[in-house]
């Protein structure tokens, strides 16, 4: 009876052991699952970042209230302060952030790395390519309209679309173009062999071989 008493009493001393690491370890367990509600807290400057550069331009400047609750879009949590302080910051970092007053301060990116008749200056020149395949026409522009605020993107979009606009379909020109000119700017030799094209569009390449001088 004595041993039997005792392996019943070491049972209960492991259980109660077991149940007090258990409600030990509970409030980390807590803690963890609340994590992924502020994965995105560090974050905060390159998001208002992100927000700025998306959203704002001279007609659309947003107040710090404003941009407050676009942070909380992205389950991010600001205080006033805190904006005022993170702007000075990414003024400091180079981001051309000015200020509107009216009844409230609003605020908007100026300057960028590539201003608005620029843009519209490229996005021109690769719809007018006959070179560059449409497909890759639409890339480049998706590529540039990035470089804009939302509101300005769709006047990229629209600019001078020729209907009908003779394109290549060879996709591997572009790269071609960009291989001709860096062999130009490093004084190096290329060969080719011209084709001829059928009206089927089938290739028939020259059987000579050509070079630069």
């Amino acid at each position: 009876m004595c041993i039997s008493a005792l392996i019943k009493t070491q049972r209960e001393q492991r259980k109660q052991r077991a149940s007090a690491s258990s409600s030990h370890c509970s409030p980390k367990d807590n803690r963890k699952t609340d994590m992924p509600r502020h994965s995105n807290q560090k974050a905060k400057l390159l998001y208002l970042q992100k927000i700025l550069l998306e959203e704002t331009d001279e007609q659309h400047a947003l107040t710090v209230a404003q941009l407050i609750k676009a942070l909380a879009a992205y389950g991010i949590q600001a205080e006033r302060k805190a904006i005022y302080n993170d702007i000075e910051a990414l003024r400091a970092f180079g981001l051309d952030i000015e200020s509107q007053r009216d009844r409230s301060v609003r605020y908007f990116v100026a300057e960028r790395a590539l201003q608005l008749p620029e843009l519209k200056l490229l996005v021109d020149s690769v719809q007018a390519s006959k070179f560059i395949t449409k497909k890759k026409s639409e890339q480049l522009i998706g590529k540039l309209t990035a470089m804009t605020d939302r509101h300005r993107a769709h006047m990229l979009k629209r600019q001078v679309f020729v209907a009908n606009r003779v394109k290549t379909e060879n996709e591997t020109i572009y790269y071609i173009v960009d291989n001709i000119h860096e062999a130009i700017s490093t004084n190096v030799q290329i060969t080719f062999r011209y084709s001829d094209w059928t009206p089927k569009k089938k290739s028939f390449p020259d059987t000579e071989e050509r070079s630069t001088g």
